[in-house]
């Protein structure tokens, strides 16, 4: 049984999941039956995306490993503001019920996005699960009921090969912690593949379970809190200094465009990074925020002296889980740390919430502001999937040569950094 969508074809499973499909080929049309229970592993476009957005924010909301940058409301923002539009896709993974349960009904239990690339010179088409430069996570979207599930699915179907399956799959910033990661291991090594880990680095969040509301008085030195209480008092002797969050989505609208503003005043508004300067990317800004601000899952908080802003975050929300998604401030005020003294507020609020929280940081390892405030870190790391029907002198050679590109990659930016 086949279905077309949009051009692209919709392949359906049966398969027990205690073991791989590799019976046979499955292409853009094949079916391959086996026992209950049935999955359908379809392979939709960024318009049927965008006709199921009610499905997918329901699955992004319940996600096993949460990921606010593949939420509709971010996701499609992006994809419409950076694109490429045509090349974004995305696998989904459905369960259908036994009919004596539900009759006709089946649940979306993963969504896996990704650009397909021809990578390494090699004749191998790669899938890389999509990711921007203004997003930190490709974890994908599964059910935590269906986790280890969702991923058997994506792996057998990547097994089974046709004209519509890529020979590989890439993740970038992918957690290595947490139920999914463990599903996504578990899965794979019942099947025997491999998961190949890139560039394993650690990232700075801040988990506040368990954590007292005095945990910043432990983390910084008594010297650093006494510089930190000068430097905001000195602030305040300069005008009335007080802070504000926007959540409401009528806010939300002109904090971000402060934002933009605040951010191109500064480093990357001279080098010509900011996003007020590209269209595209300032659009997609503001696309993003009033999609999720309809749901609760923006905020924006600024420092201001006597209303005007100095400092200013984006943070992202999804459940219990924020990303402390951007920053700027007024380099005018540098010497007065106006980002820490915001970020210090962040931190001693979530600290006092009575509901754990956890942020990720989405900076880079070795932070110089952030590494010293949010001492926790989380393991993260690029990975790449090959199946076992992979040639193994070819998968071999892929992994090889994307090791190589890289460590050269490393190199030159190790070398554009000394001649700055």
């Amino acid at each position: 049984m086949t279905t077309v969508s949009g051009g692209i074809g919709t392949i359906l499973l049966r398969a027990r999941m205690s073991r791989p499909i590799t019976a046979a080929k499955v292409g853009c049309h094949g079916a391959l039956r086996k026992t209950e229970p049935r999955h359908v592993v379809e392979v939709a476009n960024w318009r049927i995306l965008r006709e199921m957005e009610r499905g997918w924010k329901e699955l992004a909301a319940r996600a096993a490993e949460p990921n606010i940058f593949y939420d509709p409301g971010f996701a499609l923002a992006a994809i419409a503001g950076l694109g490429p539009i045509e090349h974004v896709r995305a696998v989904l993974v459905w369960r259908s019920a036994p009919p004596v349960e539900r009759p006709c009904r089946r649940k979306l239990i993963g969504i896996f996005p990704y650009v397909e690339r021809r990578r390494w010179g090699l004749s191998l088409v790669a899938a890389e699960a999509y990711i921007h430069p203004f997003a930190m996570s490709s974890a994908p979207l599964v059910d935590p009921g269906f986790a280890e599930e969702a991923w058997g699915v994506l792996y057998d179907w990547l097994e089974a090969g046709g004209r519509c399956t890529p020979d590989a799959w890439l993740f970038r910033h992918l957690p290595q912690d947490g139920p999914a990661a463990d599903a996504m291991r578990s899965a794979a090594r019942q099947r025997g593949i491999a998961l190949r880990e890139l560039e394993p680095r650690d990232r700075a969040v801040l988990d506040t379970t368990g954590l007292p509301p005095a945990w910043l008085d432990e983390t910084l030195s008594a010297k650093a809190r006494k510089e930190y209480r000068r430097l905001r008092r000195r602030l305040g002797e300069r005008g009335r200094l007080e802070r504000t969050t926007a959540h409401l989505a009528q806010d939300i609208g002109p904090t971000i465009e402060a934002f933009l503003a605040l951010e191109a005043s500064g480093w990357k508004g001279r080098a010509g990074t900011a996003a007020a300067q590209s269209p595209q990317i300032a659009a997609m800004f503001r696309r993003a925020a009033a999609a999720l601000a309809g749901h609760g899952q923006i905020r924006v908080d600024m420092l201001r002296l006597d209303g005007h802003p100095i400092a200013a975050t984006i943070t992202l929300v999804s459940g219990a889980d924020r990303w402390l998604w951007k920053i700027a401030y007024d380099e005018g005020f540098a010497a007065y740390s106006p980002g820490v003294l915001l970020t210090l507020d962040l931190t001693e609020e979530a600290l006092a919430e009575a509901q754990p929280l956890r942020w990720d940081s989405c900076a880079m390892p070795g932070h110089p502001m952030i590494d010293r405030i949010w001492r926790q870190r989380r393991a993260y790391a690029d990975v790449l999937i090959l199946p076992r029907r992979t040639p193994p002198l070819l998968a071999a050679a892929a992994h090889w040569l994307e090791r190589l590109g890289r460590a050269g990659l490393r190199r030159l930016r190790a070398i554009r950094g000394r001649l700055r």
